[in-house]
């Protein structure tokens, strides 16, 4: 359905962050792909665009 990409800065993140914590993130990420506006979406305020956000602990994905 959708590709999955991450950026370079994404990346760096994923590697600097603790193994349990890249997990959750990657697992909500891959949820996406099977329905890509879960109930916990929330969309971003003050943009023109339709931008939307998920949390992951203190994290936004």
């Amino acid at each position: 359905m959708f590709n999955i990409e991450f950026s370079s800065h994404a990346k760096r993140f994923l590697k600097k962050a603790g193994k349990e914590l890249a997990k959750r993130i990657i697992d909500k990420i891959e949820k996406l792909n099977i329905e890509p506006f879960p109930s916990d979406v929330k969309r971003v305020v003050n943009r023109k665009e339709k931008i939307f956000r998920l949390r992951v602990g203190d994290y936004r994905i």
